[in-house]
Protein backbone atom coordinates (compact mmCIF):
# COMPACT_ATOMS: atom_id res chain seq x y z
CA UNK A 1 0.00 0.00 0.00
CA UNK A 2 1.47 3.37 -1.05
CA UNK A 3 2.78 5.54 1.73
CA UNK A 4 4.35 8.98 1.76
CA UNK A 5 7.70 7.46 2.67
CA UNK A 6 10.80 6.52 0.76
CA UNK A 7 10.54 4.71 -2.54
CA UNK A 8 12.70 1.71 -3.38
CA UNK A 9 15.26 2.61 -6.04
CA UNK A 10 15.77 -0.24 -8.47
CA UNK A 11 18.07 -0.29 -11.49
CA UNK A 12 18.89 3.39 -11.09
CA UNK A 13 21.19 4.52 -13.94
CA UNK A 14 24.51 5.90 -12.76
CA UNK A 15 24.17 9.02 -14.88
CA UNK A 16 21.27 10.17 -12.73
CA UNK A 17 23.20 10.03 -9.47
CA UNK A 18 24.26 13.65 -9.63
CA UNK A 19 22.15 14.83 -6.74
CA UNK A 20 19.81 13.54 -4.10
CA UNK A 21 17.57 14.94 -1.45
CA UNK A 22 15.72 13.26 1.35
CA UNK A 23 14.92 13.26 5.00
CA UNK A 24 18.55 13.68 6.05
CA UNK A 25 19.57 17.14 7.26
CA UNK A 26 22.05 18.94 5.04
CA UNK A 27 23.57 22.33 5.89
CA UNK A 28 22.32 24.97 3.47
CA UNK A 29 25.79 26.11 2.48
CA UNK A 30 25.37 25.63 -1.25
CA UNK A 31 27.01 28.56 -3.04
CA UNK A 32 24.57 31.08 -4.48
CA UNK A 33 24.76 32.24 -8.07
CA UNK A 34 23.94 35.68 -9.37
CA UNK A 35 23.73 34.85 -13.09
CA UNK A 36 19.98 34.36 -12.98
CA UNK A 37 18.66 37.16 -10.80
CA UNK A 38 14.99 38.08 -10.67
CA UNK A 39 14.15 41.59 -9.50
CA UNK A 40 10.69 41.80 -8.01
CA UNK A 41 8.69 43.64 -5.38
CA UNK A 42 7.26 42.07 -2.28
CA UNK A 43 3.81 42.78 -0.88
CA UNK A 44 5.16 45.87 0.89
CA UNK A 45 6.34 47.26 -2.48
CA UNK A 46 9.98 46.80 -1.48
CA UNK A 47 12.32 45.82 -4.32
CA UNK A 48 13.99 42.45 -3.73
CA UNK A 49 16.54 40.47 -5.71
CA UNK A 50 15.81 36.78 -5.96
CA UNK A 51 18.79 34.57 -6.75
CA UNK A 52 17.54 31.30 -8.16
CA UNK A 53 19.97 28.53 -7.30
CA UNK A 54 19.74 25.81 -9.92
CA UNK A 55 22.47 23.66 -8.39
CA UNK A 56 21.15 23.10 -4.91
CA UNK A 57 19.39 19.87 -4.03
CA UNK A 58 18.49 21.05 -0.54
CA UNK A 59 14.73 21.27 -0.15
CA UNK A 60 13.25 24.16 1.80
CA UNK A 61 10.09 22.08 1.98
CA UNK A 62 11.37 18.55 2.49
CA UNK A 63 7.91 17.21 1.62
CA UNK A 64 7.48 19.18 -1.60
CA UNK A 65 6.19 16.02 -3.25
CA UNK A 66 2.97 16.05 -1.20
CA UNK A 67 0.63 18.35 -3.20
CA UNK A 68 -1.44 21.11 -1.59
CA UNK A 69 -4.68 19.25 -2.35
CA UNK A 70 -3.76 16.62 0.24
CA UNK A 71 -4.27 19.23 2.98
CA UNK A 72 -7.91 19.74 2.00
CA UNK A 73 -10.29 20.02 4.93
CA UNK A 74 -12.78 17.32 3.94
CA UNK A 75 -15.34 17.98 6.69
CA UNK A 76 -17.05 21.38 6.64
CA UNK A 77 -18.50 23.42 9.51
CA UNK A 78 -21.94 21.85 9.02
CA UNK A 79 -20.47 18.38 9.39
CA UNK A 80 -20.87 17.49 5.71
CA UNK A 81 -18.07 15.26 4.43
CA UNK A 82 -16.53 15.98 1.02
CA UNK A 83 -14.43 13.36 -0.74
CA UNK A 84 -12.21 14.62 -3.56
CA UNK A 85 -9.50 12.22 -2.37
CA UNK A 86 -10.80 9.19 -4.28
CA UNK A 87 -9.81 10.67 -7.62
CA UNK A 88 -6.11 10.04 -6.82
CA UNK A 89 -6.14 7.58 -3.93
CA UNK A 90 -8.06 4.49 -4.95
CA UNK A 91 -8.02 0.79 -5.61
CA UNK A 92 -5.40 0.37 -8.31
CA UNK A 93 -5.34 -1.80 -11.41
CA UNK A 94 -2.28 -4.02 -11.98
CA UNK A 95 0.51 -3.48 -12.85
CA UNK A 96 -0.16 -0.59 -10.48
CA UNK A 97 -0.03 -2.24 -7.07
CA UNK A 98 -0.36 0.85 -4.87
CA UNK A 99 -3.97 0.37 -3.64
CA UNK A 100 -3.98 3.56 -1.57
CA UNK A 101 -7.74 3.91 -1.15
CA UNK A 102 -7.34 4.05 2.64
CA UNK A 103 -5.87 7.54 2.21
CA UNK A 104 -9.46 8.69 1.70
CA UNK A 105 -10.15 8.13 5.39
CA UNK A 106 -7.09 9.69 7.06
CA UNK A 107 -4.17 12.06 6.66
CA UNK A 108 -1.22 9.60 6.66
CA UNK A 109 1.49 12.20 7.11
CA UNK A 110 4.95 11.92 8.65
CA UNK A 111 5.69 14.33 11.50
CA UNK A 112 7.44 16.90 9.26
CA UNK A 113 4.41 17.11 6.99
CA UNK A 114 1.92 17.90 9.76
CA UNK A 115 2.59 21.57 8.97
CA UNK A 116 1.19 22.75 5.65
CA UNK A 117 4.03 24.62 3.96
CA UNK A 118 2.00 25.58 0.88
CA UNK A 119 1.55 29.05 2.36
CA UNK A 120 0.61 30.72 -0.93
CA UNK A 121 -2.84 29.25 -0.38
CA UNK A 122 -3.36 31.63 2.52
CA UNK A 123 -2.31 34.85 0.77
CA UNK A 124 -4.76 37.61 -0.16
CA UNK A 125 -3.78 38.80 -3.66
CA UNK A 126 -6.93 40.75 -4.44
CA UNK A 127 -5.30 44.20 -4.38
CA UNK A 128 -2.52 43.09 -6.69
CA UNK A 129 -5.04 41.44 -9.01
CA UNK A 130 -7.22 44.56 -9.10
CA UNK A 131 -4.18 46.61 -10.15
CA UNK A 132 -3.83 44.50 -13.35
CA UNK A 133 -6.16 45.54 -16.17
CA UNK A 134 -7.92 43.06 -18.43
CA UNK A 135 -6.12 44.58 -21.42
CA UNK A 136 -2.76 44.17 -19.73
CA UNK A 137 -3.25 40.51 -18.80
CA UNK A 138 -4.65 39.61 -22.22
CA UNK A 139 -1.64 41.16 -23.93
CA UNK A 140 0.60 39.14 -21.64
CA UNK A 141 -1.06 35.73 -22.04
CA UNK A 142 -1.46 36.11 -25.81
CA UNK A 143 2.28 36.55 -26.33
CA UNK A 144 4.19 33.31 -26.82
CA UNK A 145 7.15 32.72 -24.54
CA UNK A 146 7.99 29.48 -26.39
CA UNK A 147 8.30 30.54 -30.05
CA UNK A 148 9.79 33.81 -31.26
CA UNK A 149 8.42 35.83 -34.18
CA UNK A 150 10.51 33.81 -36.64
CA UNK A 151 9.12 30.51 -35.33
CA UNK A 152 12.31 29.54 -33.48
CA UNK A 153 12.01 27.69 -30.17
CA UNK A 154 13.34 30.24 -27.69
CA UNK A 155 14.50 27.68 -25.12
CA UNK A 156 16.22 25.59 -27.78
CA UNK A 157 18.17 28.59 -29.06
CA UNK A 158 19.15 29.61 -25.53
CA UNK A 159 20.18 26.13 -24.40
CA UNK A 160 22.03 25.30 -27.61
CA UNK A 161 23.78 28.58 -28.35
CA UNK A 162 23.60 30.81 -25.27
CA UNK A 163 23.41 28.53 -22.23
CA UNK A 164 23.13 30.79 -19.16
CA UNK A 165 25.90 30.17 -16.65
CA UNK A 166 23.38 29.61 -13.87
CA UNK A 167 21.83 26.72 -15.83
CA UNK A 168 25.24 25.15 -16.52
CA UNK A 169 25.24 23.09 -13.32
CA UNK A 170 28.13 20.84 -14.45
CA UNK A 171 30.29 23.78 -15.59
CA UNK A 172 30.87 22.18 -19.00
CA UNK A 173 29.04 24.66 -21.20
CA UNK A 174 26.63 21.87 -22.20
CA UNK A 175 23.04 20.93 -21.43
CA UNK A 176 22.52 17.21 -20.91
CA UNK A 177 18.75 17.12 -20.50
CA UNK A 178 15.79 17.50 -22.81
CA UNK A 179 16.10 20.33 -25.32
CA UNK A 180 12.61 21.48 -26.42
CA UNK A 181 12.06 20.39 -30.00
CA UNK A 182 8.29 20.44 -30.51
CA UNK A 183 7.09 23.25 -32.78
CA UNK A 184 3.39 22.90 -31.96
CA UNK A 185 2.94 22.84 -35.72
CA UNK A 186 0.65 19.87 -36.17
CA UNK A 187 -1.00 18.41 -39.27
CA UNK A 188 -4.59 17.16 -39.43
CA UNK A 189 -3.55 13.92 -37.71
CA UNK A 190 -1.85 15.63 -34.77
CA UNK A 191 1.74 15.07 -35.95
CA UNK A 192 4.18 17.89 -35.22
CA UNK A 193 6.54 19.12 -37.94
CA UNK A 194 9.47 21.50 -38.13
CA UNK A 195 7.98 24.28 -40.30
CA UNK A 196 11.36 25.22 -41.76
CA UNK A 197 12.01 21.88 -43.45
CA UNK A 198 8.66 20.10 -42.99
CA UNK A 199 10.32 17.16 -41.22
CA UNK A 200 8.47 15.28 -38.49
CA UNK A 201 9.69 15.72 -34.92
CA UNK A 202 8.08 12.48 -33.78
CA UNK A 203 5.70 14.26 -31.41
CA UNK A 204 1.99 13.57 -31.82
CA UNK A 205 -0.81 15.38 -30.03
CA UNK A 206 -3.80 13.54 -28.63
CA UNK A 207 -7.09 14.73 -27.19
CA UNK A 208 -8.25 13.53 -23.80
CA UNK A 209 -10.70 14.35 -21.03
CA UNK A 210 -8.98 16.37 -18.28
CA UNK A 211 -8.35 14.66 -14.97
CA UNK A 212 -10.80 15.44 -12.18
CA UNK A 213 -10.80 18.79 -10.39
CA UNK A 214 -7.47 20.58 -10.52
CA UNK A 215 -6.89 19.94 -14.23
CA UNK A 216 -10.17 21.45 -15.38
CA UNK A 217 -9.45 24.87 -16.94
CA UNK A 218 -12.08 26.40 -14.65
CA UNK A 219 -9.55 25.89 -11.86
CA UNK A 220 -6.66 27.73 -13.43
CA UNK A 221 -4.99 26.38 -16.56
CA UNK A 222 -5.43 24.99 -20.04
CA UNK A 223 -3.02 22.37 -21.32
CA UNK A 224 -2.06 19.96 -24.07
CA UNK A 225 -0.03 16.73 -24.19
CA UNK A 226 2.16 15.15 -26.86
CA UNK A 227 3.61 11.64 -26.99
CA UNK A 228 6.69 10.40 -28.84
CA UNK A 229 7.80 6.80 -29.18
CA UNK A 230 11.45 5.83 -29.76
CA UNK A 231 12.85 6.05 -33.28
CA UNK A 232 12.57 2.28 -33.78
CA UNK A 233 8.77 2.50 -33.43
CA UNK A 234 8.63 5.07 -36.23
CA UNK A 235 10.52 2.98 -38.78
CA UNK A 236 9.75 0.22 -41.26
CA UNK A 237 11.70 -3.02 -41.65
CA UNK A 238 14.43 -1.10 -43.49
CA UNK A 239 14.82 1.32 -40.58
CA UNK A 240 13.36 4.19 -42.60
CA UNK A 241 10.82 6.63 -41.17
CA UNK A 242 7.31 5.55 -42.06
CA UNK A 243 4.34 7.58 -40.87
CA UNK A 244 1.85 4.75 -41.44
CA UNK A 245 3.96 2.33 -39.40
CA UNK A 246 4.20 4.92 -36.64
CA UNK A 247 0.42 5.40 -36.62
CA UNK A 248 -0.16 1.66 -36.21
CA UNK A 249 2.39 1.39 -33.43
CA UNK A 250 0.80 4.27 -31.56
CA UNK A 251 -2.56 2.50 -31.89
CA UNK A 252 -1.02 -0.75 -30.61
CA UNK A 253 0.35 1.17 -27.62
CA UNK A 254 -3.07 2.74 -27.06
CA UNK A 255 -4.60 -0.74 -26.99
CA UNK A 256 -1.96 -1.93 -24.52
CA UNK A 257 -2.51 0.99 -22.17
CA UNK A 258 -6.31 1.12 -22.40
CA UNK A 259 -6.48 -2.70 -22.41
CA UNK A 260 -9.17 -2.76 -25.04
CA UNK A 261 -9.68 -2.94 -28.81
CA UNK A 262 -8.82 0.32 -30.59
CA UNK A 263 -10.31 1.56 -33.86
CA UNK A 264 -7.93 2.51 -36.68
CA UNK A 265 -8.20 3.57 -40.30
CA UNK A 266 -8.79 0.62 -42.60
CA UNK A 267 -5.37 -0.98 -43.05
CA UNK A 268 -4.06 -3.74 -45.32
CA UNK A 269 -2.60 -6.40 -43.04
CA UNK A 270 -0.88 -8.14 -45.98
CA UNK A 271 1.42 -5.17 -46.48
CA UNK A 272 2.35 -5.15 -42.81
CA UNK A 273 2.59 -8.89 -42.36
CA UNK A 274 0.67 -8.79 -39.07
CA UNK A 275 -2.84 -9.81 -38.08
CA UNK A 276 -3.93 -6.59 -36.39
CA UNK A 277 -7.57 -7.47 -35.74
CA UNK A 278 -6.84 -11.01 -34.55
CA UNK A 279 -9.27 -12.76 -36.91
CA UNK A 280 -6.65 -15.26 -38.08
CA UNK A 281 -6.31 -14.00 -41.66
CA UNK A 282 -4.46 -11.21 -43.43
CA UNK A 283 -7.08 -8.87 -44.83
CA UNK A 284 -8.34 -5.31 -44.30
CA UNK A 285 -8.39 -4.43 -40.59
CA UNK A 286 -10.23 -1.53 -38.97
CA UNK A 287 -9.16 -2.10 -35.37
CA UNK A 288 -6.35 -3.37 -33.16
CA UNK A 289 -7.51 -6.40 -31.20
CA UNK A 290 -6.40 -6.35 -27.58
CA UNK A 291 -4.97 -9.74 -26.69
CA UNK A 292 -2.04 -9.58 -24.26
CA UNK A 293 -0.60 -12.78 -25.74
CA UNK A 294 -0.73 -11.86 -29.42
CA UNK A 295 -0.77 -8.06 -29.69
CA UNK A 296 2.16 -6.97 -31.80
CA UNK A 297 4.02 -3.86 -32.88
CA UNK A 298 4.85 -3.56 -36.58
CA UNK A 299 7.79 -2.42 -38.68
CA UNK A 300 11.23 -2.40 -37.11
CA UNK A 301 9.71 -2.43 -33.61
CA UNK A 302 7.91 -5.63 -34.59
CA UNK A 303 11.26 -7.25 -35.35
CA UNK A 304 12.62 -6.10 -32.01
CA UNK A 305 9.60 -7.55 -30.27
CA UNK A 306 10.10 -10.91 -31.96
CA UNK A 307 13.73 -10.84 -30.86
CA UNK A 308 12.54 -10.01 -27.32
CA UNK A 309 14.49 -6.77 -27.36
CA UNK A 310 11.54 -4.63 -26.27
CA UNK A 311 9.07 -5.20 -23.46
CA UNK A 312 5.38 -5.50 -24.35
CA UNK A 313 3.25 -5.50 -21.20
CA UNK A 314 -0.35 -4.24 -20.88
CA UNK A 315 -0.47 -1.15 -18.70
CA UNK A 316 3.21 -0.25 -19.14
CA UNK A 317 4.88 2.04 -21.66
CA UNK A 318 8.01 0.93 -23.58
CA UNK A 319 11.38 2.29 -22.52
CA UNK A 320 12.10 5.51 -24.41
CA UNK A 321 8.50 6.74 -24.43
CA UNK A 322 8.38 10.52 -24.02
CA UNK A 323 5.63 12.92 -23.00
CA UNK A 324 5.55 16.69 -23.43
CA UNK A 325 2.96 18.70 -21.53
CA UNK A 326 2.47 22.44 -21.84
CA UNK A 327 0.48 24.16 -19.10
CA UNK A 328 -1.01 27.40 -20.40
CA UNK A 329 -2.83 30.50 -19.33
CA UNK A 330 -6.43 30.99 -20.41
CA UNK A 331 -7.28 33.63 -23.01
CA UNK A 332 -10.60 35.21 -23.94
CA UNK A 333 -11.63 35.71 -27.56
CA UNK A 334 -14.30 38.19 -28.64
CA UNK A 335 -14.82 39.14 -25.03
CA UNK A 336 -16.51 35.86 -24.11
CA UNK A 337 -14.97 32.70 -25.60
CA UNK A 338 -12.32 31.14 -23.35
CA UNK A 339 -9.57 29.03 -24.87
CA UNK A 340 -5.89 28.09 -24.64
CA UNK A 341 -3.49 31.02 -24.53
CA UNK A 342 -0.18 31.25 -26.37
CA UNK A 343 1.83 31.83 -23.18
CA UNK A 344 3.04 28.80 -21.26
CA UNK A 345 3.09 28.67 -17.49
CA UNK A 346 5.13 25.49 -17.63
CA UNK A 347 6.59 23.02 -20.09
CA UNK A 348 6.78 19.56 -18.52
CA UNK A 349 8.76 16.67 -19.97
CA UNK A 350 8.99 13.02 -19.02
CA UNK A 351 10.90 10.07 -20.45
CA UNK A 352 10.85 6.44 -19.46
CA UNK A 353 14.52 5.64 -19.07
CA UNK A 354 14.45 2.34 -17.19
CA UNK A 355 12.31 -0.78 -17.43
CA UNK A 356 10.48 -1.96 -14.32
CA UNK A 357 8.77 -5.32 -14.74
CA UNK A 358 5.47 -6.15 -13.08
CA UNK A 359 7.44 -8.06 -10.45
CA UNK A 360 9.78 -5.11 -9.88
CA UNK A 361 6.82 -2.81 -9.34
CA UNK A 362 5.04 -5.21 -7.01
CA UNK A 363 8.16 -5.92 -4.96
CA UNK A 364 8.93 -2.20 -4.73
CA UNK A 365 5.45 -1.38 -3.48
CA UNK A 366 5.44 -4.17 -0.91
CA UNK A 367 8.90 -3.28 0.37
CA UNK A 368 7.98 0.36 0.69
CA UNK A 369 4.93 -0.54 2.78
CA UNK A 370 7.16 -2.55 5.13
CA UNK A 371 9.67 0.27 5.33
CA UNK A 372 6.96 2.80 6.11
CA UNK A 373 5.73 0.56 8.89
CA UNK A 374 9.19 0.55 10.44
CA UNK A 375 10.01 4.23 9.81
CA UNK A 376 6.70 6.15 9.74
CA UNK A 377 8.34 9.59 9.86
CA UNK A 378 10.87 9.04 7.10
CA UNK A 379 10.44 11.23 4.03
CA UNK A 380 11.12 10.32 0.43
CA UNK A 381 14.55 10.62 -1.17
CA UNK A 382 14.99 11.94 -4.71
CA UNK A 383 17.77 11.55 -7.25
CA UNK A 384 18.49 13.79 -10.21
CA UNK A 385 19.04 17.42 -11.13
CA UNK A 386 17.49 20.19 -13.22
CA UNK A 387 18.95 18.90 -16.49
CA UNK A 388 18.53 15.13 -16.39
CA UNK A 389 15.33 15.40 -14.40
CA UNK A 390 14.25 13.59 -11.25
CA UNK A 391 13.70 9.84 -11.02
CA UNK A 392 10.21 8.78 -9.88
CA UNK A 393 11.45 5.30 -8.84
CA UNK A 394 9.26 3.68 -11.51
CA UNK A 395 11.57 4.20 -14.46
CA UNK A 396 10.47 7.72 -15.43
CA UNK A 397 12.51 10.91 -15.28
CA UNK A 398 10.70 14.24 -15.09
CA UNK A 399 12.11 17.63 -15.99
CA UNK A 400 10.39 20.97 -16.43
CA UNK A 401 10.55 24.63 -17.35
CA UNK A 402 8.60 27.40 -15.66
CA UNK A 403 8.30 31.19 -16.04
CA UNK A 404 10.85 33.54 -14.57
CA UNK A 405 9.58 36.82 -13.15
CA UNK A 406 9.61 38.43 -16.61
CA UNK A 407 7.62 35.60 -18.16
CA UNK A 408 10.45 33.82 -19.99
CA UNK A 409 10.74 30.07 -19.49
CA UNK A 410 13.58 28.86 -17.29
CA UNK A 411 14.47 25.43 -15.88
CA UNK A 412 12.58 24.38 -12.80
CA UNK A 413 14.77 24.11 -9.73
CA UNK A 414 15.27 20.75 -8.05
CA UNK A 415 12.58 21.55 -5.48
CA UNK A 416 10.14 22.84 -8.07
CA UNK A 417 10.52 19.55 -9.94
CA UNK A 418 10.10 17.44 -6.80
CA UNK A 419 6.65 19.05 -6.62
CA UNK A 420 5.76 17.18 -9.83
CA UNK A 421 6.96 13.77 -8.65
CA UNK A 422 4.37 13.30 -5.92
CA UNK A 423 1.54 12.98 -8.42
CA UNK A 424 3.54 10.99 -10.98
CA UNK A 425 4.48 8.18 -8.62
CA UNK A 426 2.76 6.08 -6.03
CA UNK A 427 -0.87 6.92 -6.79
CA UNK A 428 -3.52 4.27 -7.23
CA UNK A 429 -5.22 6.21 -10.03
CA UNK A 430 -2.40 6.42 -12.59
CA UNK A 431 -1.29 4.02 -15.31
CA UNK A 432 2.48 3.59 -15.16
CA UNK A 433 2.60 6.96 -13.39
CA UNK A 434 0.81 8.68 -16.29
CA UNK A 435 -2.48 10.63 -16.20
CA UNK A 436 -3.39 11.91 -19.66
CA UNK A 437 -2.80 9.07 -22.14
CA UNK A 438 -5.09 6.57 -20.36
CA UNK A 439 -7.79 9.26 -20.70
CA UNK A 440 -7.27 9.62 -24.47
CA UNK A 441 -10.37 9.96 -26.62
CA UNK A 442 -10.72 6.83 -28.69
CA UNK A 443 -12.95 5.26 -31.30
CA UNK A 444 -13.97 5.78 -34.93
CA UNK A 445 -16.60 8.34 -33.95
CA UNK A 446 -14.10 10.68 -32.32
CA UNK A 447 -12.32 13.42 -34.24
CA UNK A 448 -9.37 11.76 -36.04
CA UNK A 449 -9.59 8.78 -33.66
CA UNK A 450 -8.57 11.10 -30.81
CA UNK A 451 -5.28 12.13 -32.42
CA UNK A 452 -5.73 15.88 -32.39
CA UNK A 453 -4.35 18.90 -30.59
CA UNK A 454 -6.56 20.77 -28.14
CA UNK A 455 -6.86 23.74 -30.51
CA UNK A 456 -8.06 21.42 -33.26
CA UNK A 457 -10.85 20.38 -30.92
CA UNK A 458 -12.22 23.93 -30.59
CA UNK A 459 -15.92 23.89 -31.25
CA UNK A 460 -16.09 20.10 -31.04
CA UNK A 461 -18.40 18.55 -28.47
CA UNK A 462 -16.88 16.04 -26.04
CA UNK A 463 -19.40 13.96 -24.08
CA UNK A 464 -18.84 13.27 -20.41
CA UNK A 465 -16.61 10.22 -19.85
CA UNK A 466 -18.01 7.20 -18.06
CA UNK A 467 -16.48 5.05 -15.36
CA UNK A 468 -16.09 1.29 -15.70
CA UNK A 469 -19.31 0.88 -13.70
CA UNK A 470 -21.19 2.93 -16.30
CA UNK A 471 -21.65 6.03 -14.13
CA UNK A 472 -20.75 9.46 -15.45
CA UNK A 473 -17.29 10.32 -14.14
CA UNK A 474 -17.46 14.10 -13.69
CA UNK A 475 -20.98 13.89 -12.23
CA UNK A 476 -19.74 11.29 -9.76
CA UNK A 477 -16.97 13.65 -8.64
CA UNK A 478 -19.41 16.54 -8.21
CA UNK A 479 -21.79 14.34 -6.24
CA UNK A 480 -19.19 13.15 -3.74
CA UNK A 481 -17.10 16.31 -3.46
CA UNK A 482 -20.05 18.74 -3.59
CA UNK A 483 -17.77 21.09 -5.54
CA UNK A 484 -15.74 21.40 -8.73
CA UNK A 485 -12.30 21.56 -7.11
CA UNK A 486 -10.50 19.99 -4.18
CA UNK A 487 -10.42 23.23 -2.19
CA UNK A 488 -14.14 23.92 -2.79
CA UNK A 489 -13.21 27.52 -3.63
CA UNK A 490 -14.66 27.59 -7.15
CA UNK A 491 -17.92 29.40 -6.40
CA UNK A 492 -18.73 29.62 -10.09
CA UNK A 493 -19.08 25.85 -10.47
CA UNK A 494 -20.96 25.56 -7.18
CA UNK A 495 -23.53 28.17 -8.22
CA UNK A 496 -23.83 26.67 -11.67
CA UNK A 497 -24.27 23.01 -10.71
CA UNK A 498 -25.67 22.98 -7.18
CA UNK A 499 -28.97 24.04 -5.63
CA UNK A 500 -28.96 26.00 -2.38
CA UNK A 501 -29.62 22.78 -0.45
CA UNK A 502 -26.45 21.22 -1.87
CA UNK A 503 -28.19 18.92 -4.35
CA UNK A 504 -27.08 18.80 -7.99
CA UNK A 505 -29.09 20.53 -10.69
CA UNK A 506 -30.40 17.80 -12.98
CA UNK A 507 -30.69 20.13 -15.99
CA UNK A 508 -26.97 20.95 -15.71
CA UNK A 509 -26.05 17.29 -15.39
CA UNK A 510 -28.05 16.57 -18.53
CA UNK A 511 -26.02 19.21 -20.37
CA UNK A 512 -22.78 17.87 -18.90
CA UNK A 513 -23.49 14.35 -20.12
CA UNK A 514 -23.56 15.72 -23.68
CA UNK A 515 -20.78 18.29 -23.47
CA UNK A 516 -18.09 18.63 -20.77
CA UNK A 517 -17.40 22.26 -21.71
CA UNK A 518 -20.35 23.43 -19.58
CA UNK A 519 -18.35 22.34 -16.53
CA UNK A 520 -14.66 22.51 -17.28
CA UNK A 521 -14.40 26.01 -18.77
CA UNK A 522 -14.66 29.19 -16.67
CA UNK A 523 -16.48 32.38 -17.56
CA UNK A 524 -14.43 35.10 -19.23
CA UNK A 525 -14.38 37.05 -15.96
CA UNK A 526 -13.09 34.12 -13.94
CA UNK A 527 -10.52 33.23 -16.61
CA UNK A 528 -8.90 36.65 -16.40
CA UNK A 529 -9.02 36.59 -12.59
CA UNK A 530 -7.16 33.27 -12.60
CA UNK A 531 -4.58 34.59 -15.06
CA UNK A 532 -3.91 37.64 -12.91
CA UNK A 533 -3.64 35.63 -9.70
CA UNK A 534 -1.05 33.32 -11.25
CA UNK A 535 0.93 36.21 -12.73
CA UNK A 536 1.32 37.63 -9.21
CA UNK A 537 2.96 34.35 -8.14
CA UNK A 538 5.20 34.46 -11.23
CA UNK A 539 6.43 37.94 -10.38
CA UNK A 540 7.16 36.81 -6.83
CA UNK A 541 8.83 33.59 -8.03
CA UNK A 542 7.27 31.95 -4.98
CA UNK A 543 6.47 28.58 -6.58
CA UNK A 544 8.01 26.62 -3.70
CA UNK A 545 5.17 28.00 -1.56
CA UNK A 546 2.54 26.83 -4.04
CA UNK A 547 1.47 27.59 -7.59
CA UNK A 548 -2.34 27.48 -7.33
CA UNK A 549 -4.04 30.53 -8.83
CA UNK A 550 -6.00 31.77 -5.82
CA UNK A 551 -7.04 35.38 -5.25
CA UNK A 552 -8.09 35.17 -1.60
CA UNK A 553 -7.00 32.98 1.31
CA UNK A 554 -8.56 29.55 0.98
CA UNK A 555 -10.92 28.46 3.74
CA UNK A 556 -11.11 24.70 3.29
CA UNK A 557 -7.46 23.78 3.72
CA UNK A 558 -5.72 22.69 6.92
CA UNK A 559 -2.71 24.68 8.11
CA UNK A 560 -1.86 21.93 10.58
CA UNK A 561 -2.65 18.23 10.56
CA UNK A 562 -2.85 16.32 13.81
CA UNK A 563 -1.22 12.92 14.15
CA UNK A 564 -3.55 10.15 12.94
CA UNK A 565 -6.18 12.75 12.02
CA UNK A 566 -9.20 11.34 10.21
CA UNK A 567 -10.84 12.92 7.18
CA UNK A 568 -14.40 12.01 8.11
CA UNK A 569 -14.76 9.85 5.00
CA UNK A 570 -16.20 6.47 5.93
CA UNK A 571 -17.08 4.80 2.64
CA UNK A 572 -14.19 4.25 0.22
CA UNK A 573 -14.85 5.18 -3.39
CA UNK A 574 -13.18 3.83 -6.53
CA UNK A 575 -11.92 6.25 -9.16
CA UNK A 576 -12.36 3.94 -12.14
Amino acid sequence: MRRYGTMLLVLLPLWSLTGCSGDHKTPDNTPKHDENLNHTKDRNNTTKTLAIDFKTIVLKNEAAYIPPMCYTKTEDEQGMVHNPCFSCHTKSIAPNYVNDGDFQTRYPFAKFTHTNRWTNLFVDRQKQIDAISDKEILKYVNQSNYLDEQGNIILKEKITHHLPKAWDIFNTGKWYGYVPDCYFNFDNEGFDKNPKNNTPTGWRAFSYTPFLGTFWPTNGSTDDVFIRLPKTFREDDQEEYNKEIYKINLAVLESLILKKDVDIETTDEKELGYDLDGDGVFNMANHIAFDPDTIHFVGFAGKLQEDQKIHVVPGLFPVGTEFLHSVRYITVEDGKNVTMAARMKELRYGIKGTWFSKKDLKDSTELEALEQEAYPNRLRTFFGNIQIGIDNAQGWYYQGFIEDNKGALRPQTFEETVYCIGCHSGLGSTTDGVFAFPRKLSGKNTFHFGWAHALQMKGKTIPEPKRTDGKYEYSYYLKHNHAGDEFRENDEVIKKFFNTDGSLKQNMLDQLHKDISVLIYPSAKRALELDKAYQVIVKEQSFVKGRDATSKPVKNVLRKVNEDELTGVVKLLDAQ
